[in-house]
């Protein structure tokens, strides 16, 4: 009886946060991020406006579960689109290395509609230290799945350097989204996506191979009396 009682509750409760993301990432998609009000999320998830602070300690909080979910729906495509080559192929795509298995994971295809997706979750007017502080906790939250994944794929590998290959490889992903976002304006067509798949190229083949050597500076001419 005790048992039922405290699965409906818990049932209930998964329901509202459910209902409470879903509402906040329509919203924020509708009007951005900077415009997301307690009491219009409350009234588009039919919640009471004191269930939303029963369930998330702050808008914040909220914004960050959006991220969470839009960053895990993206990590389910990128599962299922190497799970469907593993058995084209008859076994593990990529490679033997952890940054090699990391690149096969992240060639998936809508990782580039999941990037401009997010950005609408932390981009518009106002605080940007807000905006970053938001979405690296969404990532930290979300790279744990991936160290357990290089865990589980690569035995001999340790904890720290699971973290170390995730954390390096996410931090690539993040500079390389803003400068495509920057340069595409988040249009996903053909020529947009192919940029993407450059980009995610250049970032894997600068970590196997280092930073190339700097060009050396071009001869400085000394102005008079120098």
């Amino acid at each position: 009886m005790l048992q039922g009682k405290l699965d409906r509750r818990a049932a209930l409760k998964a329901r509202h946060r459910a209902a409470i993301v879903g509402a906040a990432r329509e919203l924020i998609d509708e009007h951005g991020v900077h415009a997301l009000s307690a009491d219009q999320l409350a009234g588009r998830a039919d919640v009471a406006r004191r269930t939303l602070f029963n369930h998330f300690s702050s808008l914040d909080e909220i914004v960050v579960a959006c991220l969470e979910a839009e960053l895990e729906a993206a990590l389910a495509s990128v599962e299922d689109a190497a799970a469907a080559a593993t058995r084209a192929t008859g076994g593990p795509t990529g490679a033997a290395t952890p940054l090699g298995d990391l690149e096969a994971l992240l060639h998936a295809p809508d990782l580039a509609g999941a990037v401009v997706r997010i950005s609408r979750l932390v981009d518009g007017p106002g605080d940007s230290t807000r905006a970053e502080r938001v979405q690296q906790e969404a990532v930290r939250h979300v790279s744990a799945p991936l160290v357990a994944r290089l865990m589980a794929r690569h035995p001999g590998l340790s904890p720290l350097d699971a973290a170390l290959v995730t954390t390096t490889v996410m931090n690539g992903m993040a500079v390389l989204a803003a400068a495509w976002l920057e340069e595409t304006g988040g249009v996903l067509d053909d020529a947009a996506r192919r940029r993407w798949d450059a980009l995610l190229d250049h970032l894997f083949t600068t970590l196997r191979g280092g930073f190339p050597a700097p060009q050396a500076s071009p001869t400085r001419i000394p102005t008079e009396g120098a």
